[in-house]
């Protein structure tokens, strides 16, 4: 399956998925407020972070070396060596933080009396450890159809567990977790099948130290990454208040629409680059389409959200706005989290780099750039500035990995379409502006309609390059 086929299957699982977490922010708007959902958030900051702690940076190392495997029973060693690992980390840092609930919460949250929500994330984690790793193994054989029809199926379970602890029992915070708990359990116990299938007895002990060396630095990397993401609500918390940090939070998710795409492409572009790297010999052609392709959508994502994200907190249903006002002042990150979002793509294209050179330090350098400004610019601007300085520092942050990932892959031979790539910025920055001076949903329309025509000129013309 060609790269952009299997992002296309994967972007539309995942924005199924997403789609029904989207159905549930105007209810969360109206059920949760937003000093409550500031705890959620902070909880679901230290669940991300936790999650590459809990994964053990061991996905892209397993990635490579069952990727590089001349044999089925060799990749089933590899897989159950991993997996093993990844199931004992977890089980023991879960206990831990089950015992050790309470004085979590007052460390996160400042009060010992979220012990119990504590306890939900840890056990969350547990399981949604399980299912990604079996889910990773799935990505990287690119099952894309598999992938989506799991992911989809959880997200939909989730969704209507949702409704009955949130919406019918009013659990509120707590309903949340206990959803995505038992939505978690459900999905794990189905895809037992596709664990059985690619376990073995046996472990393959020599690769698994490989891996670990591999995967060392991507540990670092990943929980450092994950920081960027998230540290801003501690940082928020610590200067304002979990109001605000509830607020900026439920912003910085509709967003994440953008992150959808980032991951979709994510997810197709290590297996498929690596293997173009190894079996083409023109693939520098084929990168440069894959870059204007990806900047070409990430642009119409960020225009498309950014436009129209003021009528969506405006709209009104049966004499009820769509969400709750209280939550409206987060609107003004939302152009600036998209547009660090497209900056994590771009990351993600010139991962390829250290991945085919084996030298996964270069992701340490990477994300700790960006962790070390992304901290130093909330401390800077987050006392000013407020949530705008955070959504900012975050922007820069991405920008800075962006960076250094583009400056240390010169040796990987790229054909950039350098006047199809100015065109789609120069336009998409024009018709932002416009769009805002216009603030008319009409106006809005025509120009991110324009803006798809731009992007269907460029790709023709690219293809008529390349025939």
């Amino acid at each position: 399956m060609s790269l952009f086929k299997s992002t296309a299957w994967y972007t539309l699982g995942n924005l199924f998925a997403r789609s029904l977490g989207f159905i549930l922010l105007p209810f969360y708007s109206n059920l949760i407020p937003a000093e409550d959902f500031g705890r959620y958030a902070l909880l679901m900051s230290a669940y991300a972070v936790m999650s590459a702690v809990y994964q053990g940076g061991l996905f892209p190392g397993f990635s490579k070396y069952f990727l590089e495997a001349d044999d089925e029973s060799k990749r089933k060693k590899i897989f159950t060596s991993c997996f093993s690992l990844i199931f004992l980390i977890s089980l023991v840092i879960t206990v831990l933080a089950t015992l050790l609930n309470r004085n979590v919460s007052f460390l996160l949250l400042g009060s010992w009396e979220y012990g119990k929500l504590v306890l939900l994330t840890a056990w969350m984690l547990f399981i949604d450890t399980i299912f990604l790793t079996v889910l990773h193994l799935l990505k990287t054989k690119e099952e894309s159809r598999q992938v989506i029809y799991y992911t989809s199926l959880s997200a939909l379970f989730n969704l209507i567990l949702n409704f009955f602890f949130v919406f019918y029992l009013r659990r509120g915070v707590e309903g949340i977790f206990l959803a995505q708990l038992f939505s978690g359990g459900v999905i794990v116990v189905i895809m037992a099948g596709v664990l059985k299938e690619n376990f073995s007895l046996k472990k393959d002990n020599a690769v698994i130290r490989n891996i670990l060396i591999f995967s060392f630095p991507l540990l670092i990397a990943g929980i450092l990454s994950t920081f960027v993401d998230v540290a801003d609500r501690f940082i928020l918390d610590h200067f304002l208040d979990k109001k605000l940090v509830g607020i900026y939070s439920f912003s910085y998710r509709i967003a994440m629409v953008m992150n959808i795409f980032v991951i979709s492409f994510r997810t197709a572009w290590t297996p498929y680059s690596l293997r173009l790297l190894r079996q083409e010999k023109n693939y520098s052609i084929l990168f440069g389409h894959s870059l204007t392709r990806l900047l070409a959508i990430s642009l119409l994502i960020f225009l498309g959200v950014s436009l129209f994200i003021k009528d969506l907190f405006s709209f009104h249903l049966g004499g009820t706005t769509l969400f709750n006002p209280e939550y409206t002042p987060g609107i003004i990150i939302i152009p600036l989290v998209l547009m660090g979002y497209l900056f994590s793509g771009l990351v993600s294209f010139y991962s390829v780099y250290p991945y085919q050179s084996g030298k996964s330090y270069h992701f340490l350098i990477s994300d700790l750039a960006a962790f070390i400004v992304n901290v130093a610019l909330n401390f800077i601007l987050i006392p000013k500035y407020g949530i705008m300085g955070a959504a900012l520092a975050t922007m820069i942050s991405f920008f800075a990995g962006f960076i250094y990932l583009f400056v240390i892959s010169r040796p990987l031979k790229v054909t950039y379409q350098i006047k199809e790539l100015l065109t789609l910025i120069l336009y998409a920055v024009a018709f932002y502006l416009l769009g805002r001076l216009a603030d008319n949903f009409w106006m809005n329309l025509v120009l991110v309609v324009g803006f798809t025509i731009v992007i269907q000129r460029s790709l023709n013309l690219m293809k008529l390059k390349a025939g």
